[in-house]
């Protein structure tokens, strides 16, 4: 039986002096907009709802909810809202901000 083998530990220091550019500021709102794109992929595939069929229950072309998927997309609230009353799901704690 053949095991797989772990790649090596890619170094690069033009890539290292990129990253270094990065605030941690951008960083944050890097992963926050890829945890969102993710949960929204988690639950799609958990319901196997198809990237077409998401596209029609949210009256977008498909090639819109790549984009959101990608965990590049910037959204507004009015779309997370959207896609939160479509889905059933909560993707930000508003209970936060009925507190106020």
């Amino acid at each position: 039986m053949k095991t797989k083998e772990r790649p090596e530990l890619y170094e690069s220091q033009l890539l290292d002096s990129f990253l270094d550019m990065i605030s941690e500021e951008e960083q944050y709102l890097t992963d926050v907009k890829m945890l969102i794109a993710n949960k929204i992929a988690k639950i799609l595939e958990r319901r196997g709802i198809q990237k077409k069929q998401f596209a029609q229950m949210m009256g977008v072309k498909p090639s819109v909810v790549s984009l959101w998927l990608s965990g590049t997309h910037n959204f507004t609230l009015e779309t997370l809202a959207k896609i939160e009353y479509a889905l059933g799901i909560k993707l930000l704690d508003t209970k936060v901000l009925a507190m106020v």
